[in-house]
């Protein structure tokens, strides 16, 4: 009888045992596939309010061309925010340009103003995030004044010389660009973006006495398209204000 008491005694034990570890795996369990099969919904685009917001910023990358290149230019752009989607950019800059050809000896030399109005599309598939993947166009236009200066010309028939040092000559361009970039919003309401520009001329006015090297917003002006490229430090206003709210 003691036997069979001891014997009774160890099933219930290994029972309870067994009973308690199946709970604990069965919780375990749960609180796995709850995390795995996690149903919370995401915003979607058509929930975002048709106006988000507006956000400034700058052009890092031109102003340091400016300093340490060939050319260069200092850009700062306005942009909408419509559904988290539709981004109409406003661009607006001076293009500057102070170089010499080492092998032809000419001096090219500019200073002048130029906009850019256009739109972007944001791909990303979170309309919340601040992180953004888009394609857009541009219109280009630039109204600028140049210098063209070099080596004295030398009459080959008498052999006289006369100086090439013209300033002040006048120039015009359109041109288009298909653009596509990537943007992260580095805290709060500060974002940093960079972008590629494929930009091709439309139309061209210049002096007859010689063509521009360098056209404020395009570029190098050598051929009827040229890449470009952005690195942009943005402010989301509308950021700034959430993030007031929220303090």
């Amino acid at each position: 009888m003691k036997l069979l008491r001891t014997y009774a005694s160890i099933c219930v034990l290994v029972l309870s045992c067994t009973a308690l570890a199946q709970q604990q795996t069965t919780d375990t369990v749960q609180t796995v596939r709850g995390i795995q099969f996690d149903t919370s919904r995401r915003p979607t685009y058509k929930e975002q309010p048709v106006f988000c917001g507006v956000s400034v910023g700058v052009d890092l990358a031109g102003a340091i061309m400016a300093q340490f290149a060939k050319f260069g230019q200092y850009e700062a752009q306005a942009r909408f925010n419509f559904k988290q989607r539709y981004y109409p950019v406003a661009e607006i800059g001076v293009g500057s340009c102070n170089y010499t050809n080492e092998r032809t000896e000419q001096h090219y030399a500019t200073h002048s103003p130029y906009f850019r109005v256009g739109m972007d599309y944001n791909f990303a598939n979170n309309p919340v995030s601040g992180n953004r993947i888009y394609g857009g166009v541009r219109y280009g236009f630039s109204s600028f004044r140049y210098d063209l200066s070099g080596p004295a010309l030398t009459d080959p028939v008498w052999g006289t010389t006369l100086p090439y040092d013209l300033q002040n000559l006048s120039g015009r361009q359109h041109w288009a660009e298909i653009v596509a970039g990537l943007e992260g919003r580095l805290w709060r309401f500060i974002h940093l973006g960079w972008s590629v520009r494929w930009k091709f001329r439309i139309a061209q006015q210049h002096n007859p006495h010689g063509q521009p090297y360098y056209v404020p917003g395009y570029g190098d002006n050598s051929d009827s398209s040229c890449f470009g490229g952005s690195f942009s430090l943005l402010f989301d206003i509308s950021d700034i204000k959430n993030s007031r709210r929220h303090k």
